[in-house]
């Protein structure tokens, strides 16, 4: 099982840039959250399939091996049902908690959409993301450092009211 774990936790880090500690990583079919922006559902039954994504994603990445029979298909098909149910109640149930979260991503959402997203993060929660979203824009991580903080100079009240404060100082 230890190789389908490590197989899993790289194509994590190829697809989304997400590092899995692949000693961490548990193939229990429940739902476990990484970083609070991120999460995993993984199966240790063969056919090892499991799901990972980022909250606020519309559909979650789906990581498979090959199926050799018409048998393995079956079984490959009904765990990536039941799968999908526990991403559907593990995100259910951080809906149901209040946080302070940025909005969802638009599936096919322009690059302004998602500069504007992004630049209502604090520098914490834009630090955790700005690779996986740079990755997906298909961009160097620099040009989207830039274009995020003119979209956070551009919109400096809305920005500081998303909860960073900037210190004023009297010299």
């Amino acid at each position: 099982m230890k190789k389908y774990i490590d197989r899993f936790a790289r194509k994590v880090f190829e697809v989304s840039g997400i590092r899995l500690d692949a000693g961490e990583v548990v193939a229990d079919e429940k739902f476990h959250l990484v970083d609070g922006q991120h999460f995993y559902v993984l199966s240790a039954v063969k056919p090892p399939v499991g799901f990972f994504g980022q909250i606020g994603c519309a559909e979650p990445e789906k990581w498979a091996l090959k199926r050799a029979t018409v048998k393995d298909e079956k079984v490959f098909e009904k765990k990536c049902k039941t799968l999908l149910e526990a991403v559907k109640h593990g995100l259910g149930d951080l809906c149901a908690k209040p946080q302070d979260s940025f909005p969802p991503i638009v599936e096919n959402s322009g690059d302004g959409v998602v500069i504007r997203r992004l630049a209502c993060l604090t520098s914490c929660e834009y630090d955790r993301v700005r690779k996986h979203e740079a990755a997906k824009l298909g961009v160097r991580v620099s040009t989207l450092d830039k274009d995020v903080e003119k979209a956070r100079r551009s919109s400096g009240a809305q920005w500081q009211s998303k909860g960073s404060a900037q210190l004023e100082l009297d010299l």
